[in-house]
This record gives C-alpha cells, structure tokens and sequence, in this order.
C-alpha cells in the first residue's frame, strides 16, 4: 500500500461569520482538489475550537 504524505498546506482565504466564527479554507499538497475547510468558533473563555471541520473526499484518501 502506497501512502501519499501531507508536504504542504496552503491557506487560501478566510471569512468571518455574523455570528464572529472564523472560517479558513485551503488545500494541501498544491492540490487544489485536496481542499479543507475548518472553523474556528471563538467560546466566551476566549479560546477556539474547531466543530464541523470539512474535507474533500481526496483529502481522506491522503490520510488513509
């Protein structure tokens, strides 16, 4: 079995939500079709988390 190894990622661009959640897209690997796309929901402490984080189906390949 050969395994594709994650070499780089690329941030294309990110948006803020109305509701103030950060929303960061990109890619890896200079693939462009190997795409996330991850928001970060600011809590009341201040911290972030990461709830619905959405990949293309290529980007599960790569981590298989």
């Amino acid at each position: 079995m050969t395994t594709t190894m994650l070499k780089k990622i690329d941030f294309t661009d990110y948006v803020v939500t109305p509701m103030g959640t950060i929303i960061l897209h990109g890619y890896v690997n200079g693939d462009k079709d190997i795409s996330f796309s991850a928001p970060l929901n600011k809590k009341e402490d201040g911290t972030y988390n990461s709830n619905g984080f959405r990949v293309s189906s290529e980007l599960n390949e790569l981590a298989k």
